[in-house]
Protein backbone atom coordinates (compact mmCIF):
# COMPACT_ATOMS: atom_id res chain seq x y z
CA UNK A 1 0.00 0.00 0.00
CA UNK A 2 1.29 3.71 -0.89
CA UNK A 3 2.26 5.43 2.00
CA UNK A 4 1.34 9.41 2.36
CA UNK A 5 3.09 11.12 4.79
CA UNK A 6 0.82 14.29 6.18
CA UNK A 7 2.34 17.30 7.13
CA UNK A 8 0.80 19.69 9.66
CA UNK A 9 0.46 22.64 6.47
CA UNK A 10 -1.38 20.06 4.62
CA UNK A 11 -5.19 19.51 4.05
CA UNK A 12 -6.42 16.28 3.63
CA UNK A 13 -8.96 15.96 1.32
CA UNK A 14 -11.05 11.74 1.67
CA UNK A 15 -12.96 12.32 -1.90
CA UNK A 16 -14.60 9.07 -3.24
CA UNK A 17 -12.45 6.72 -0.90
CA UNK A 18 -9.22 8.30 -2.33
CA UNK A 19 -6.89 11.11 -0.40
CA UNK A 20 -6.02 13.63 -1.71
CA UNK A 21 -2.83 15.94 0.29
CA UNK A 22 -3.96 19.72 -1.15
CA UNK A 23 -1.07 22.21 -0.35
CA UNK A 24 -2.60 25.84 -0.66
CA UNK A 25 0.78 27.21 -2.14
CA UNK A 26 4.12 26.82 -2.46
CA UNK A 27 5.26 28.62 0.56
CA UNK A 28 2.83 26.12 2.88
CA UNK A 29 4.40 22.54 1.75
CA UNK A 30 7.69 21.22 2.13
CA UNK A 31 9.37 20.49 -1.18
CA UNK A 32 8.21 17.89 -3.09
CA UNK A 33 11.04 18.28 -5.77
CA UNK A 34 14.40 20.58 -6.18
CA UNK A 35 13.55 24.22 -6.67
CA UNK A 36 14.10 25.75 -10.14
CA UNK A 37 17.71 25.95 -11.10
CA UNK A 38 17.99 29.12 -13.36
CA UNK A 39 21.01 28.85 -16.28
CA UNK A 40 22.91 31.55 -15.94
CA UNK A 41 24.77 31.01 -19.04
CA UNK A 42 21.45 30.87 -21.22
CA UNK A 43 20.83 33.82 -23.95
CA UNK A 44 18.51 36.34 -23.67
CA UNK A 45 14.87 35.54 -25.15
CA UNK A 46 14.33 36.68 -28.68
CA UNK A 47 11.84 37.13 -30.97
CA UNK A 48 11.66 34.41 -33.74
CA UNK A 49 10.25 35.94 -37.07
CA UNK A 50 8.16 33.56 -39.05
CA UNK A 51 6.13 33.61 -42.04
CA UNK A 52 3.15 31.47 -40.03
CA UNK A 53 0.28 33.33 -37.49
CA UNK A 54 0.33 32.35 -33.82
CA UNK A 55 -3.67 30.71 -34.55
CA UNK A 56 -2.30 28.27 -36.82
CA UNK A 57 0.28 26.68 -34.29
CA UNK A 58 0.20 23.36 -32.76
CA UNK A 59 1.87 24.27 -29.16
CA UNK A 60 1.53 21.50 -27.44
CA UNK A 61 -0.26 18.15 -27.30
CA UNK A 62 -3.56 18.26 -28.75
CA UNK A 63 -2.81 21.55 -29.47
CA UNK A 64 -3.59 22.19 -25.35
CA UNK A 65 -6.71 23.64 -23.75
CA UNK A 66 -9.48 21.04 -23.92
CA UNK A 67 -7.48 18.06 -25.88
CA UNK A 68 -10.39 17.92 -28.45
CA UNK A 69 -7.81 16.75 -30.76
CA UNK A 70 -9.15 19.06 -33.72
CA UNK A 71 -6.79 20.18 -35.78
CA UNK A 72 -6.05 22.68 -38.45
CA UNK A 73 -7.13 22.46 -41.88
CA UNK A 74 -4.85 20.11 -43.99
CA UNK A 75 -5.81 19.50 -47.69
CA UNK A 76 -7.13 15.85 -48.48
CA UNK A 77 -4.75 12.68 -49.68
CA UNK A 78 -2.83 11.50 -51.32
CA UNK A 79 0.02 12.75 -49.02
CA UNK A 80 3.54 13.00 -50.31
CA UNK A 81 6.37 12.58 -48.04
CA UNK A 82 8.31 16.16 -48.20
CA UNK A 83 11.24 15.11 -46.07
CA UNK A 84 12.40 12.41 -42.90
CA UNK A 85 14.89 12.96 -40.25
CA UNK A 86 16.78 11.60 -37.61
CA UNK A 87 18.81 12.67 -34.98
CA UNK A 88 21.90 10.64 -34.41
CA UNK A 89 21.57 8.02 -32.12
CA UNK A 90 18.09 8.81 -31.50
CA UNK A 91 15.55 6.32 -29.67
CA UNK A 92 12.09 5.62 -29.92
CA UNK A 93 9.56 8.59 -30.60
CA UNK A 94 7.06 8.02 -28.24
CA UNK A 95 4.89 10.93 -28.23
CA UNK A 96 3.37 13.97 -30.70
CA UNK A 97 5.52 16.91 -32.09
CA UNK A 98 5.05 20.37 -31.33
CA UNK A 99 4.76 23.05 -33.81
CA UNK A 100 5.33 26.84 -33.61
CA UNK A 101 6.29 29.06 -36.49
CA UNK A 102 8.70 27.88 -38.82
CA UNK A 103 9.96 24.68 -36.60
CA UNK A 104 8.38 21.27 -34.89
CA UNK A 105 10.08 20.04 -31.71
CA UNK A 106 10.54 16.81 -30.97
CA UNK A 107 11.78 14.64 -27.80
CA UNK A 108 12.62 11.15 -28.29
CA UNK A 109 13.45 8.38 -25.29
CA UNK A 110 17.28 8.74 -25.66
CA UNK A 111 16.82 12.16 -24.18
CA UNK A 112 17.02 14.59 -27.98
CA UNK A 113 14.83 17.32 -27.45
CA UNK A 114 15.21 18.84 -31.62
CA UNK A 115 13.73 21.86 -33.24
CA UNK A 116 13.64 21.21 -36.92
CA UNK A 117 13.19 23.05 -40.24
CA UNK A 118 9.41 22.38 -41.15
CA UNK A 119 10.44 22.91 -44.77
CA UNK A 120 13.70 21.07 -44.62
CA UNK A 121 13.88 18.89 -41.53
CA UNK A 122 17.18 20.15 -40.67
CA UNK A 123 17.77 20.53 -37.05
CA UNK A 124 17.79 24.42 -36.16
CA UNK A 125 19.11 22.61 -32.77
CA UNK A 126 19.33 19.83 -31.02
CA UNK A 127 19.90 19.53 -27.04
CA UNK A 128 20.35 16.01 -25.57
CA UNK A 129 20.16 15.09 -22.19
CA UNK A 130 20.92 11.74 -20.18
CA UNK A 131 17.69 11.08 -19.67
CA UNK A 132 14.95 10.78 -21.90
CA UNK A 133 11.64 12.12 -23.36
CA UNK A 134 8.40 10.52 -23.52
CA UNK A 135 5.79 12.88 -23.86
CA UNK A 136 4.85 16.10 -25.90
CA UNK A 137 6.86 19.66 -25.23
CA UNK A 138 5.03 22.50 -24.84
CA UNK A 139 6.22 25.89 -26.78
CA UNK A 140 5.06 28.76 -24.77
CA UNK A 141 7.12 32.05 -25.45
CA UNK A 142 10.86 31.32 -26.00
CA UNK A 143 10.38 28.13 -23.48
CA UNK A 144 10.09 24.48 -24.82
CA UNK A 145 8.93 22.77 -21.59
CA UNK A 146 8.74 18.98 -21.29
CA UNK A 147 9.56 16.33 -18.60
CA UNK A 148 11.93 13.41 -18.79
CA UNK A 149 12.04 9.79 -17.39
CA UNK A 150 14.22 10.70 -14.15
CA UNK A 151 11.67 13.47 -13.09
CA UNK A 152 12.88 16.59 -14.16
CA UNK A 153 11.27 19.45 -15.82
CA UNK A 154 13.46 21.26 -18.55
CA UNK A 155 12.97 24.75 -19.78
CA UNK A 156 14.87 25.32 -23.12
CA UNK A 157 15.27 28.42 -24.80
CA UNK A 158 12.87 27.50 -28.51
CA UNK A 159 15.36 30.26 -30.37
CA UNK A 160 19.51 28.34 -29.23
CA UNK A 161 18.42 25.39 -27.55
CA UNK A 162 20.00 26.22 -24.15
CA UNK A 163 18.46 25.55 -20.95
CA UNK A 164 16.71 28.29 -19.25
CA UNK A 165 15.47 26.40 -15.99
CA UNK A 166 14.55 23.04 -14.38
CA UNK A 167 12.67 21.34 -11.80
CA UNK A 168 12.93 18.09 -9.66
CA UNK A 169 9.84 15.83 -9.61
CA UNK A 170 9.08 13.35 -7.58
CA UNK A 171 9.75 10.86 -10.17
CA UNK A 172 9.74 10.15 -13.88
CA UNK A 173 7.03 11.88 -15.93
CA UNK A 174 5.42 10.91 -18.73
CA UNK A 175 2.41 13.32 -18.92
CA UNK A 176 2.44 15.99 -21.38
CA UNK A 177 2.32 19.79 -20.48
CA UNK A 178 -0.85 21.85 -20.64
CA UNK A 179 -0.90 25.62 -20.22
CA UNK A 180 -3.57 27.97 -18.34
CA UNK A 181 -2.40 31.64 -18.76
CA UNK A 182 0.96 31.53 -17.45
CA UNK A 183 0.75 28.39 -15.20
CA UNK A 184 1.69 25.05 -16.57
CA UNK A 185 0.26 21.58 -15.26
CA UNK A 186 1.89 18.31 -15.63
CA UNK A 187 2.02 15.33 -13.22
CA UNK A 188 4.79 12.72 -12.58
CA UNK A 189 4.75 8.57 -12.07
CA UNK A 190 4.04 8.86 -8.44
CA UNK A 191 1.21 10.91 -8.89
CA UNK A 192 1.67 14.31 -8.02
CA UNK A 193 0.23 17.04 -10.30
CA UNK A 194 2.59 20.07 -10.26
CA UNK A 195 1.07 23.48 -11.33
CA UNK A 196 4.56 25.57 -12.44
CA UNK A 197 4.80 28.95 -13.45
CA UNK A 198 6.42 29.32 -17.58
CA UNK A 199 8.68 31.60 -16.96
CA UNK A 200 10.61 30.63 -13.95
CA UNK A 201 9.39 27.13 -13.23
CA UNK A 202 8.73 28.45 -9.59
CA UNK A 203 6.13 25.76 -8.29
CA UNK A 204 2.83 27.08 -7.78
CA UNK A 205 0.70 24.26 -5.69
CA UNK A 206 0.73 20.39 -6.21
CA UNK A 207 -1.31 17.38 -5.64
CA UNK A 208 -1.55 13.93 -4.78
CA UNK A 209 -2.70 10.67 -6.64
CA UNK A 210 -2.57 7.44 -5.58
CA UNK A 211 -0.59 6.06 -8.55
CA UNK A 212 0.98 7.36 -11.84
CA UNK A 213 -0.43 9.40 -14.20
CA UNK A 214 0.37 9.63 -17.73
CA UNK A 215 -2.86 12.02 -18.48
CA UNK A 216 -1.99 15.85 -19.76
CA UNK A 217 -4.90 18.16 -18.27
CA UNK A 218 -7.82 18.73 -20.57
CA UNK A 219 -8.51 22.79 -19.40
CA UNK A 220 -11.56 24.07 -19.68
CA UNK A 221 -12.19 27.89 -20.21
CA UNK A 222 -12.84 30.77 -18.26
CA UNK A 223 -12.20 33.20 -15.37
CA UNK A 224 -11.63 30.11 -13.27
CA UNK A 225 -10.61 27.18 -15.01
CA UNK A 226 -11.00 23.69 -14.60
CA UNK A 227 -8.02 21.13 -15.07
CA UNK A 228 -9.27 17.54 -15.13
CA UNK A 229 -6.26 14.81 -15.07
CA UNK A 230 -7.10 11.14 -15.78
CA UNK A 231 -4.50 8.52 -13.32
CA UNK A 232 -3.32 5.25 -13.33
CA UNK A 233 -5.71 4.59 -9.47
CA UNK A 234 -8.88 4.11 -11.61
CA UNK A 235 -9.64 7.98 -10.41
CA UNK A 236 -10.72 11.07 -12.63
CA UNK A 237 -10.21 14.48 -10.94
CA UNK A 238 -10.72 18.09 -12.07
CA UNK A 239 -8.83 20.57 -10.01
CA UNK A 240 -9.02 24.21 -10.20
CA UNK A 241 -6.25 25.82 -11.85
CA UNK A 242 -6.11 28.81 -9.68
CA UNK A 243 -5.04 26.70 -6.55
CA UNK A 244 -5.93 23.26 -6.81
CA UNK A 245 -8.61 22.61 -5.02
CA UNK A 246 -10.41 19.73 -6.05
CA UNK A 247 -14.30 20.05 -7.62
CA UNK A 248 -14.93 16.36 -8.14
CA UNK A 249 -12.96 12.86 -7.67
CA UNK A 250 -14.56 10.24 -9.46
CA UNK A 251 -14.45 6.30 -9.81
CA UNK A 252 -13.86 5.00 -13.58
CA UNK A 253 -13.73 1.42 -11.59
CA UNK A 254 -10.33 0.41 -14.33
CA UNK A 255 -7.38 2.39 -14.69
CA UNK A 256 -7.49 5.67 -17.13
CA UNK A 257 -3.71 5.78 -18.92
CA UNK A 258 -4.41 8.52 -21.20
CA UNK A 259 -5.30 12.27 -21.93
CA UNK A 260 -9.38 13.21 -21.56
CA UNK A 261 -11.00 15.19 -24.30
CA UNK A 262 -13.42 18.35 -22.86
CA UNK A 263 -16.55 19.57 -25.37
CA UNK A 264 -19.11 22.05 -23.57
CA UNK A 265 -20.00 19.59 -20.72
CA UNK A 266 -18.55 16.50 -20.96
CA UNK A 267 -15.52 14.80 -20.53
CA UNK A 268 -14.54 11.89 -22.61
CA UNK A 269 -11.61 9.50 -21.71
CA UNK A 270 -10.82 5.91 -22.54
CA UNK A 271 -9.45 2.83 -19.69
CA UNK A 272 -9.24 -1.16 -19.41
CA UNK A 273 -11.21 -3.00 -21.67
CA UNK A 274 -11.97 -1.07 -24.28
CA UNK A 275 -14.13 1.15 -22.68
CA UNK A 276 -14.63 4.69 -23.16
CA UNK A 277 -16.59 7.14 -21.01
CA UNK A 278 -18.58 10.67 -20.69
CA UNK A 279 -19.19 12.15 -17.72
CA UNK A 280 -20.44 15.60 -17.02
CA UNK A 281 -17.61 17.71 -16.58
CA UNK A 282 -19.58 19.80 -13.52
CA UNK A 283 -19.98 17.12 -11.32
CA UNK A 284 -18.65 13.82 -12.92
CA UNK A 285 -21.88 12.31 -12.77
CA UNK A 286 -21.80 9.11 -16.07
CA UNK A 287 -23.31 10.04 -19.22
CA UNK A 288 -22.70 7.02 -20.88
CA UNK A 289 -20.09 3.81 -21.57
CA UNK A 290 -18.78 2.61 -23.96
CA UNK A 291 -17.38 -0.97 -23.79
CA UNK A 292 -15.84 -3.08 -26.66
CA UNK A 293 -14.58 -5.83 -24.90
CA UNK A 294 -15.86 -8.72 -22.66
CA UNK A 295 -16.09 -7.90 -19.09
CA UNK A 296 -13.80 -10.84 -17.80
CA UNK A 297 -11.24 -8.82 -20.25
CA UNK A 298 -11.41 -5.83 -18.66
CA UNK A 299 -8.23 -5.60 -17.01
CA UNK A 300 -5.92 -7.12 -19.62
CA UNK A 301 -3.17 -5.10 -21.57
CA UNK A 302 -4.44 -6.11 -24.96
CA UNK A 303 -7.95 -4.35 -24.29
CA UNK A 304 -6.35 -0.73 -22.65
CA UNK A 305 -7.26 2.04 -24.33
CA UNK A 306 -3.96 4.74 -24.26
CA UNK A 307 -5.02 6.77 -27.07
CA UNK A 308 -6.89 9.86 -26.09
CA UNK A 309 -9.97 10.85 -27.69
CA UNK A 310 -11.11 13.31 -30.11
CA UNK A 311 -13.95 14.67 -30.62
CA UNK A 312 -15.81 16.62 -34.13
CA UNK A 313 -18.73 17.03 -36.07
CA UNK A 314 -20.40 15.02 -32.91
CA UNK A 315 -18.33 12.11 -33.02
CA UNK A 316 -15.79 10.75 -30.75
CA UNK A 317 -13.11 9.12 -32.29
CA UNK A 318 -10.62 7.10 -30.41
CA UNK A 319 -7.74 4.51 -30.65
CA UNK A 320 -7.22 1.26 -28.54
CA UNK A 321 -5.67 -2.01 -27.99
CA UNK A 322 -7.89 -4.08 -29.81
CA UNK A 323 -5.84 -3.12 -32.63
CA UNK A 324 -9.03 -0.55 -33.75
CA UNK A 325 -10.05 3.09 -34.16
CA UNK A 326 -13.55 3.51 -33.20
CA UNK A 327 -15.84 6.42 -33.65
CA UNK A 328 -18.67 7.21 -31.05
CA UNK A 329 -21.84 8.85 -31.31
CA UNK A 330 -20.99 12.42 -28.77
CA UNK A 331 -24.43 12.05 -27.40
CA UNK A 332 -24.84 8.64 -26.88
CA UNK A 333 -21.72 6.48 -26.96
CA UNK A 334 -23.18 4.37 -29.65
CA UNK A 335 -20.61 3.25 -31.83
CA UNK A 336 -20.94 4.30 -35.57
CA UNK A 337 -17.89 2.86 -37.11
CA UNK A 338 -14.64 0.80 -36.33
CA UNK A 339 -11.25 0.63 -38.75
CA UNK A 340 -9.36 -2.66 -38.27
CA UNK A 341 -5.68 -2.18 -38.19
CA UNK A 342 -2.79 -4.52 -37.29
CA UNK A 343 -1.46 -3.54 -34.10
CA UNK A 344 -2.19 -1.81 -31.29
CA UNK A 345 -3.59 1.63 -31.60
CA UNK A 346 -1.98 3.56 -28.61
CA UNK A 347 -1.77 6.87 -31.08
CA UNK A 348 -4.29 9.47 -30.37
CA UNK A 349 -5.97 10.80 -33.21
CA UNK A 350 -5.78 14.24 -35.00
CA UNK A 351 -9.22 15.22 -36.73
CA UNK A 352 -8.86 17.70 -39.54
CA UNK A 353 -10.97 18.47 -42.64
CA UNK A 354 -13.95 15.98 -41.86
CA UNK A 355 -10.59 13.45 -41.92
CA UNK A 356 -9.06 11.01 -39.32
CA UNK A 357 -5.15 11.08 -38.92
CA UNK A 358 -4.12 7.78 -36.90
CA UNK A 359 -0.86 5.74 -36.54
CA UNK A 360 -0.79 2.01 -35.21
CA UNK A 361 1.96 -0.14 -34.16
CA UNK A 362 1.71 -2.20 -37.77
CA UNK A 363 3.87 0.97 -38.81
CA UNK A 364 1.11 2.57 -40.68
CA UNK A 365 -0.13 6.28 -40.70
CA UNK A 366 -3.95 6.15 -41.87
CA UNK A 367 -6.38 8.99 -42.98
CA UNK A 368 -9.87 7.86 -42.37
CA UNK A 369 -12.74 9.72 -43.77
CA UNK A 370 -14.37 10.73 -40.08
CA UNK A 371 -17.89 9.52 -41.03
CA UNK A 372 -17.92 6.60 -42.28
CA UNK A 373 -14.35 5.20 -41.02
CA UNK A 374 -13.70 4.52 -44.43
CA UNK A 375 -9.74 4.07 -45.44
CA UNK A 376 -8.63 7.20 -47.95
CA UNK A 377 -4.40 6.81 -47.92
CA UNK A 378 -1.74 4.99 -45.96
CA UNK A 379 1.90 5.15 -45.18
CA UNK A 380 3.84 2.24 -44.87
CA UNK A 381 7.10 2.84 -42.58
CA UNK A 382 9.62 0.70 -41.58
CA UNK A 383 9.47 0.90 -37.91
CA UNK A 384 5.95 0.95 -35.85
CA UNK A 385 4.17 4.38 -35.07
CA UNK A 386 3.40 4.66 -31.20
CA UNK A 387 3.42 8.67 -31.40
CA UNK A 388 0.41 10.99 -32.48
CA UNK A 389 0.30 12.67 -35.50
CA UNK A 390 0.71 16.68 -35.24
CA UNK A 391 -0.82 18.79 -37.75
CA UNK A 392 -0.58 22.40 -38.66
CA UNK A 393 0.63 24.85 -40.72
CA UNK A 394 -0.47 22.72 -43.77
CA UNK A 395 1.69 19.84 -43.35
CA UNK A 396 1.37 16.54 -40.81
CA UNK A 397 4.55 15.59 -38.36
CA UNK A 398 4.88 12.02 -37.21
CA UNK A 399 7.77 9.88 -35.50
CA UNK A 400 8.27 6.21 -35.77
CA UNK A 401 10.01 3.96 -33.34
CA UNK A 402 13.66 4.12 -34.99
CA UNK A 403 13.82 7.63 -34.27
CA UNK A 404 12.79 8.71 -37.92
CA UNK A 405 10.85 12.30 -38.06
CA UNK A 406 8.08 11.86 -41.12
CA UNK A 407 6.71 15.40 -42.47
CA UNK A 408 3.84 15.37 -44.78
CA UNK A 409 1.78 17.52 -46.95
CA UNK A 410 -1.00 17.16 -49.33
CA UNK A 411 -0.04 15.88 -52.43
CA UNK A 412 -0.22 18.12 -55.85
Amino acid sequence: MRRIVLFFCAIAVPIAGAVWIHFQNSADRPPVGEAPVADETAAPATTMASPFTERDDLPCFRGGGPLTGQAAPLGPPPMKLVWSHRVPDAGPILAAAAIVGSYAYVADSRGNLSALDLATGNPRWTNTTPDGFESTPLVVGNRVIVGDTVGVVRAIAADTGQSVWTFAASRSIHCSPNISGQTVLLADDSGVIYALEAATGHQLWSAQALDRINSAAAIGPGDWPVAYFCSCDQHVRALSVGDGAVRFDIDAEAICPGSPALVGNRLIFGTGGVRVLCVDAGDGHRLWTFTGAAEENVASEENMVFSSPAVADGLVVVGSRDEKVHALDLKTGVEKWSFKTRGYVDSSPALSSGRVYVASEDRHLYVLDLHTGRRLWQFSADHMFEASPAIAHGVLIIGDHHGMVYCFKPGE
